[in-house]
């Protein structure tokens, strides 16, 4: 006879009090995950934009670093950005430009250093 209410009770339908505790338990669980990980990768942003701050000042005139110290915090800003999930889709691909624009910049002045080096050792 246990083992009939066992059974019936397996295929019974689940009380509406245990769905919703069930789901609060997963909204909450799903929220506190999402908190650590924009707290942490917005840690993680300030900790980049203060190194790179810090290379770009400590090299004033030097384009390549200057321009390429640019593209990674913008890159870096773009990633934060897109991790908190409400960005319009304008934005997105506005920075995603910015970006491309910032690398053939940073390019340019690397291929750029490169020829100057290459004439200065010419005989």
């Amino acid at each position: 006879m246990a083992e009939d209410d066992h059974v019936s009770s397996l295929h019974s339908e689940p009380n509406e009090t245990s769905m919703t505790d069930g789901l609060k338990l997963r909204v909450m669980a799903i929220t506190s995950d999402i908190g650590v990980r924009l707290v942490g990768s917005f840690l993680a942003f300030l900790g980049y934009i203060a190194f790179f701050w810090r290379t770009f000042k400590s090299n004033p005139g030097n384009r390549l670093v200057e321009c390429g110290s640019m593209t990674l915090i913008a890159f870096l800003a773009m990633v934060f950005v897109s991790q908190l999930g409400g960005a319009p889709d304008w934005l997105i691909l506005s920075w995603i430009m910015l970006v491309v624009v910032l690398c053939f910049a940073t390019l340019f002045f690397l291929a750029q250093r490169v020829f100057r080096a290459i004439q200065r050792h010419r005989p």
